[in-house]
Order: structure tokens, then sequence, then C-alpha cells
């Protein structure tokens, strides 16, 4: 289920909807989710320039990012502290937040993106992981998680 009217809108429309939508199946969990996420947006939006302050769509996907973090790093503490019940409530509200994310890169696209990535910045060596990390960050821009991102470059640059 895409939220939204099927056209990448400003996430911020399609929470809206969504909330709408959730109010009508009376689906707590998501209209819980989703009332979390436009607080954090706005409170980005505050954090960027005050009341009023739009944020633009990398802003968005960013907040959007966070809140998936927030809830994968508590599912894990609750997992490993035998909460499963609460674990299963983070990963409901996990699939609710992925919604709003583009989809996923596979791996064969970000090795091609690195190829690229490599030839462009010259990279040799472990010294030059920093900008070619930039370089990947803002290619793959959250369609591909950060830590195996490292880890292939790292591995691309040993």
């Amino acid at each position: 289920m895409r939220l939204g009217n099927g056209d990448m809108s400003k996430i911020s429309d399609q929470i809206m909807d969504g909330m709408k939508t959730a109010m009508k199946a009376k689906d707590s969990v998501t209209l819980n989710t989703l009332r979390a996420l436009k607080t954090a947006m706005t409170n980005a939006a505050i954090a960027k320039g005050g009341l009023g302050t739009e944020l633009d769509e990398a802003e968005e996907l960013a907040a959007v990012r966070k809140q998936i973090k927030q809830r994968e790093d508590s599912a894990q503490q609750f997992r490993s502290a035998g909460r499963h019940e609460l674990a299963d409530k983070e990963e409901a509200e996990i699939t609710v937040l992925k919604q709003f994310m583009p989809a996923e890169l596979g791996r064969e696209e970000v090795e091609a993106i690195l190829e690229t990535a490599m030839q462009e910045t010259g990279a040799s060596g472990k010294k030059d992981m920093g900008r070619v990390m930039k370089l990947m960050q803002e290619r793959t821009a959250g369609r591909f998680n950060g830590k195996e991102l490292a880890q292939m470059v790292s591995a691309r640059l040993s």
C-alpha cells in the first residue's frame, strides 16, 4: 500500500492523507506512527528556520530515515531484553514509515554506482574513504543501508 495520491507529492501531504485514511480505518498503529512522523518533521522544520519553514524533499526523507533508525534501534533493544511484543510494535511502525522511502537499491546497482564514484574521485586507498562515502551517500540517498555501504566502500578501497 502506498500512502498519498500516487504521485510523489510532498511527504507531508502524504502523511496527512495517510492519517485521514488511518482514522477512518481505526488503524491506531498507522495513525500514531504518522502523528509521530509529522511531529518529527515539524520539529526539523523549526530547527531549520523557525515556525512556518518548510522542508525540501531530501530533508523530509532524512526525517523519515531518522524515525526508521530510532525504531530499528528500539526494536533491537526490546528483542535483546526479551520484550518481543514491544519489538513487534516497533517493527509494525517501521513498515508504515518505509512507505515514504524511495525504493531500495540492489547490491549490484550500488556496486555500479561505487565503480563510477571511484573513477570520478580517483580514489586509490583508505585515505580516500571520506570523499567516496560522501559521493555515495548523495547518490544512494537513503536507498541503501549505510553500514553496508561503508563496508562496501572500505572493502573496495583496501
